[in-house]
């Protein structure tokens, strides 16, 4: 659900008039609960991130029309999703000597829905922690499309848009921060109910113990603050909060480094 949030909310902020396909993929979400999440790890490239070039491609036809083939891994949510981003490499099948303009890029994001012929799921998520992601393979064999799914065309880039992006952030930066809620509960409850046989209470009365549990109040605190302050700032004036998420995440190890270091003292 995080990354459904984030990724319709980037395709949405910020923007006066949107395109057609957008319309039709917000009025899916509404009417019918329909889910969206991006799709661009691959087997041999890896995250992107690290820079390599998809091997998934969509050839542009001569009639502006797409095909896509390839497989992506790591696709979260697979089975419930209703649309991915893909992420491919661009190839130019005709479409210049038709008439139509040059491409601008070698790469770029489609819109894909699942319900297109050659898409399907490949149940490889076997792992033994993470299950419930499904985070499986997407096949597309051939998928054709419509002029309009090119996304990089449909909703460009725009810099003061861009800025404002960051907001939907804060829909991961809540989870990190929840995973350290529940760790600084789990600390609590254990030091509460543990009492070794050289105690004659438990050891959340011990002194350096009390001292472990107050610093990960205190970042808890500082993180709930930033957080909760970023997102009140957003709605009053729509400034950059593009790193909004990074103090929840940087206080998330710390705080189960604090609560794993609370185990041993029992």
């Amino acid at each position: 659900m995080t990354m459904h949030l984030m990724h319709s909310g980037r395709l949405v902020e910020g923007r006066q008039e949107l395109p057609p396909v957008i319309k039709k993929l917000c009025q899916d979400i509404v009417e019918h609960g329909a889910m969206i999440n991006s799709a661009v790890s691959e087997p041999a490239t890896g995250s992107p991130s690290r820079g390599g070039r998809p091997q998934t491609t969509a050839r542009r036809q001569p009639d502006g029309s797409w095909r896509i083939s390839g497989r992506k891994t790591f696709t979260t949510g697979s089975h419930a999703l209703s649309y991915f981003i893909v992420g491919c490499s661009i190839e130019d099948a005709g479409g210049v000597e038709a008439g139509l303009p040059p491409l601008k890029s070698e790469r770029g994001n489609f819109l894909v829905p699942k319900s297109a012929e050659g898409v399907r799921i490949e149940d490889t998520w076997n792992t033994v922690g993470m299950r419930e992601t499904g985070s499986n393979d997407l096949i597309l064999e051939d998928v054709h499309l419509g002029s309009e799914a090119y996304l990089d065309e449909q909703v460009p880039v725009i810099p003061s848009i861009q800025t404002k992006q960051g907001v939907w952030g804060l829909v991961l930066a809540a989870v990190y921060l929840g995973i350290a809620q529940a760790a600084r509960d789990e600390a609590v409850r254990f030091a509460r109910t543990r009492r070794p046989n050289s105690l004659k209470q438990s050891i959340a009365t011990v002194p350096h113990i009390q001292d472990k549990i107050g610093k990960i109040e205190v970042l808890l605190l500082e993180s709930k603050a930033s957080l909760f302050g970023l997102a009140e700032h957003y709605t009053e004036n729509s400034d950059n909060v593009e790193s909004a998420w990074l103090e929840p995440l940087n206080i998330c190890l710390p705080t189960m480094l604090l609560r794993s270091s609370i185990y041993p003292c029992g």
